[in-house]
């Protein structure tokens, strides 16, 4: 469940209030590569079980066409997970999250569980 540790916080996140801080290692940059790497594992794995639920070919690919269709839903995505990692980079140090990504994984899973971050669209 890697992808719920790459959930990550995009600037539209908004400005930081008192006990929003993020821990150490948690830039931007770092906070953007995880977003977008949180982002493509679950527009995958939907699309997977798209595939899958529909009987269509494994194999066929996610065209850019059928992203351009999906617009709605993977901004919906990346919002998810924008404000999931950043929930966890308040928790956890970068280098703690690189070194014992389960932990985090399990957090970020119980903050969208909780309703903290929602998929909305």
């Amino acid at each position: 469940m890697r992808r719920a540790l790459i959930l990550a916080l995009s600037i539209a996140c908004g400005t930081a209030h008192s006990g929003d801080e993020l821990k150490a290692g948690w830039t931007p940059e770092a906070l953007s590569t995880a977003s977008a790497a949180c982002t493509e594992e679950l527009v995958q794995g939907a699309w997977s079980n798209t595939k899958r639920e529909q009987g269509v070919n494994a194999d066929k690919p996610l065209t850019p066409e059928i992203r351009e269709q999906l617009a709605p839903q993977i901004a919906a995505m990346k919002k998810l997970c924008a404000c999931a990692v950043r929930e966890g980079a308040k928790r956890y140090t970068k280098a703690e999250a690189d070194r014992s990504p389960k932990d985090l994984d399990k957090f970020v899973a119980d903050v969208i569980g909780r309703g903290v971050c929602k998929l909305e669209g």
